[in-house]
């Protein structure tokens, strides 16, 4: 995203930064990428929780998760992580997950949640992630 970006838009990509989610899992390597792309003046990172985002309401015209929220667990922190995707977004902002499991469930919640034009596609043989089958799902606030 963020090579889509000139300043002073800004791309703020958040973790936790445990090991066991992914091999290699580091805030340094992370930055390391951030730099090596060049995109340091519109990238920056932030430790943080997905279930309790340490940003104001209504901040961001855009909220992306990419194979991350399947290992929220359980289903109810999940659903937390969605709403605060929801508190974050301004009005008419745009939510993207990207993900391996749980695509029925992220659409039933956020329709309650009251998000709009909520959309699951399959994203297709270069979006299959191993052996299991990608989705893409987005909505708008």
């Amino acid at each position: 995203m963020a090579k889509h970006l000139r300043a002073p838009g800004k791309v703020i990509g958040i973790d936790i930064w445990k090991r066991v989610d992914q091999s290699g899992n580091r805030q340094a390597a992370t930055q390391a990428v951030i730099e090596a792309a060049g995109v340091s003046q519109v990238a920056q990172l932030q430790t943080a929780d997905m279930t309790a985002l340490p940003f104001n309401d209504n901040q961001f015209d855009a909220v992306f998760a990419s194979l991350s929220l399947h290992n929220v667990k359980p289903k109810q922190a999940r659903r937390q992580a969605l709403t605060e995707a929801l508190r974050v977004l301004k009005p008419g902002g745009r939510l993207a997950i990207i993900d391996i499991e749980h695509s029925g469930e992220y659409r039933r919640a956020l329709a309650t949640l009251g998000a709009q034009e909520i959309e699951v596609t399959n994203a297709g043989l270069d979006g299959v992630y191993g052996v299991m089958v990608t989705r893409v799902l987005t909505a708008s606030k």
